[in-house]
């Protein structure tokens, strides 16, 4: 209970002190950072899975760039088969234009392209849709190889959604 109220009046406070576009900026940043604990705790938990590395949040890069924010949020291992793989979160409210626009750019779907050819990791991509970023309608982990656009039809989607923790073993031991 504390921690919400302490979380509303955070947003309070920073309504107040930033302008707009930063606010703006905090906040998706902020549902960024719920969705990749609820990606960690739900998809990949302690028991099942050891986190090897993971990027840095909003108020660590918004003092001092850290570059190695720019690969996946996380770096994962699978403790009974020794597979190690990125994760990438993206959590959306709403479709856009009828599609999920999981990347902002070529620039960066392309960037992790590029990371997971040169390291020889497999990366995928973890989905979510609708509901919280706490707790979303629809949570979906798909190989970045599989992926074409930057954007996808909910149609593509449905071949990867994750409805039960089983799903996300058999889609990353494929």
């Amino acid at each position: 209970m504390l921690k919400k109220i302490f979380n509303g009046s955070k947003k309070i406070y920073k309504k107040l002190t930033l302008p707009e576009k930063e606010y703006r900026t905090w906040i998706a940043h902020q549902k960024g950072e719920a969705f990749e604990s609820y990606v960690l705790n739900q998809l990949f938990p302690e028991e099942y899975f050891e986190i090897l590395d993971m990027t840095h949040n909003f108020e660590t890069n918004s003092k001092r760039y850290v570059k190695k924010s720019l690969k996946p949020d996380f770096l994962l291992k699978d403790k009974k088969t020794g597979k190690i793989f990125y994760v990438e979160c993206k959590y959306r409210s709403k479709l856009y234009q009828d599609k999920f626009h999981w990347a902002k750019s070529n620039e960066q779907s392309n960037r992790y392209r590029t990371i997971e050819k040169e390291e020889n990791i497999q990366t995928y991509i973890a989905m979510g849709l609708g509901g919280t970023p706490e707790n979303p309608d629809n949570i979906y982990l798909m190989p970045l190889k599989e992926i074409k656009y930057n954007a996808l039809f909910p149609s593509i989607l449905k071949n990867w959604e994750i409805t039960n923790k089983y799903d996300v073993f058999k889609i990353v031991n494929l």
